[in-house]
């Protein structure tokens, strides 16, 4: 079990947003906001093997090295019932440490566009992730029909909606994609092609939508989030930690404007 988990959802909502926490360690240098997909898993992983994944290797358990907030969105809506503001409590709590986002596919959207309105945010980390699953933006997108049907109000038409204007650092995007899904090649490029920030993406071989739990089988997302999330790593130094793990990949990157603030 996981000490001190609790849920907290919008009162009078008819759709609810759960919101798991999870402590942390007092001393942790970054705390995380997980955004969860279309069944509450994130890259494949279930909640509480993900909850494991980030904590160390030799860390105590029932406990997290960092703070992290657990968002589901029910039912899935691609966020566009979530309020933000309810992440208010986690931040002002954490308003010492930079926080990171990060999430799969669905959950991938929201970190993205999230990074950009949450106060705190240094990076998002997005596996798999959708540019738009709005028919006027990506009608080639047909997968998840069901969820996107039932999508009454867009208030996020794309994972970059939302106005970057929120002042101090710009967060950088970091993408990973499997690079035998055409479809999620698509959205990364058009992710790159529009983010006002740095962005890169890392295309890696031999994998689908399941990028996550593919690295995490092979026994690499653990330091892969220690450099992504504990150092901030750049792009570079992530390329070549890949490389020492004989993981086959293509980068991909954006060219922001010189005025862009990067890391």
């Amino acid at each position: 079990m996981i000490a001190q988990r609790s849920s907290i959802c919008a009162e009078g909502a008819t759709l609810c947003e759960t919101i798991t926490l999870l402590p942390g360690h007092p001393e942790a240098q970054r705390a995380v906001i997980a955004f969860a997909g279309v069944q509450a898993m994130l890259g494949g992983i279930a909640f509480s093997e993900f909850a494991k994944t980030l904590s160390p290797a030799d860390g105590t358990a029932g406990e997290v090295a960092r703070p992290v907030a657990f968002v589901r969105e029910i039912p899935s809506r691609w966020y566009n019932t979530f309020d933000p503001a309810l992440l208010e409590p986690f931040l002002r709590a954490h308003d010492d440490r930079a926080v990171v986002t990060l999430g799969n596919s669905m959950g991938g959207f929201a970190a993205i566009l999230f990074s950009l309105v949450l106060p705190q945010v240094r990076r998002s980390i997005a596996f798999c992730p959708q540019f738009s699953v709005h028919p006027d933006h990506c009608p080639w997108e047909s997968r998840w029909r069901e969820f996107v049907t039932a999508i009454d109000s867009w208030r996020f038409e794309t994972c970059l909606s939302a106005p970057p204007d929120r002042g101090g650092v710009r967060p950088d995007h970091v993408l990973f994609c499997g690079s035998d899904v055409a479809a999620d090649i698509r959205h990364a490029e058009a992710i790159l092609a529009n983010a006002g920030t740095p962005a890169a993406t890392f295309l890696i071989h031999g994998c689908g939508h399941d990028v996550a739990r593919h690295l995490k089988l092979r026994g690499l997302l653990v330091p892969l989030f220690d450099q992504l999330i504990d150092d901030l790593a750049p792009v570079d130094a992530i390329a070549d930690h890949l490389r020492q793990q004989d993981v086959s990949f293509d980068l991909l990157q954006n060219a922001p404007s010189a005025s862009t603030a990067a890391l």
